[in-house]
């Protein structure tokens, strides 16, 4: 019989990316059961959401004018 990790079968979908996050310094807020909020005083802010059977989506809002160039923003994004 295979040995199975107990923590890992009953883990919050999310716990893995949390503790990664908070060990880089991200003050992670768990807003909803499958929604993480992750704040950084000098990186990007992201939120993440757990999509059952599909995986995560992780959302990161950038700020800008109406105006400004899509590929000048796309490239710093990237």
């Amino acid at each position: 019989m295979t040995e199975m990790n107990i923590n890992d079968a009953v883990a919050h979908p999310l716990a893995k990316y949390r503790n990664h996050l908070e060990f880089n310094g991200y003050q992670v807020e768990e807003e909803e059961e499958d929604l993480l909020l992750c704040r950084h005083p000098r990186k990007a802010n992201m939120m993440l959401k757990n999509i059952p059977d599909r995986g995560v989506l992780i959302i990161i809002p950038y700020d800008c004018e109406p105006d400004v160039d899509k590929i000048e923003l796309l490239k710093y994004a990237n």
